[in-house]
């Protein structure tokens, strides 16, 4: 069977794509992409899923299995990322997210729920972990996530920095760079100009549709 590495070769070749360009798609750091490459370190779940959406193949296929290496319909695949349930979809839960200070992005899944999602987007979730968002997101609520990199001003929306740290905050975007603002007061904004956004580099995962709390 082959390996990741030699599949992910494969399928950038098949899609004339560099690494950089891969980098720029999923927000995965250009160490990790290397790393994948070389075989010194395998991806998570969750970076497999962001590979294979960006070159177009079916992730169990860039694990080294042998099956079609197209993405297949979500509707025929209930243990991936997701899949069509009646008119909800099931998305995974993929760990935490802090509220708070960036730390490093849990990607295993840690479980699934139902939402009413829109035809033609793509979504998971995350628990959230602090208290930045207060009083609009507490501690251990299940955050929504349409998965896209366009998201509107003023959004709150989860960014990925360094490739490895994650954060829930609400977004201010100008030509000059970019602005990670929490809600509760006793945390300060966070600001990163153009250069550091491209170096980092600094990259929005998706916007925050949704909260869900238990009581």
């Amino acid at each position: 069977m082959e390996e990741l590495k030699d599949r992910l070769r494969k399928a950038m070749l098949r899609n004339n794509m560099s690494q950089a360009e891969l980098v720029r798609r999923t927000g995965i750091n250009q160490g990790a992409i290397s790393s994948y490459l070389s075989g010194r370190y395998q991806p998570k779940q969750t970076a497999i899923y962001l590979m294979a959406k960006a070159l177009q193949v079916n992730e169990a296929w860039l694990m080294g299995y042998d099956v079609d290496i197209h993405r297949l319909p979500k509707k025929n695949f209930r243990d991936l990322p997701y899949y069509d349930k009646d008119s909800n979809i099931l998305i995974p839960i993929l760990g935490s997210v802090p509220c708070g200070e960036p730390l490093e992005a849990i990607e295993d899944v840690d479980g699934y729920i139902d939402f009413n999602g829109k035809k033609g987007h793509e979504y998971f979730a995350l628990y959230a972990k602090g208290d930045s968002m207060s009083p609009q997101i507490q501690d251990k609520d299940i955050l929504i996530i349409d998965y896209t990199p366009d998201v509107p001003n003023g959004s709150i929306a989860i960014v990925k920095i360094n490739g490895d740290e994650a954060t829930c905050k609400k977004v201010m975007i100008t030509p000059e760079g970019i602005t990670l603002l929490p809600l509760n007061p006793s945390y300060e904004p966070k600001f990163y100009n153009a250069e550091q956004c491209e170096s980092l580099p600094v990259v929005i995962i998706g916007k925050v549709v949704e909260t869900r709390r238990k009581f």
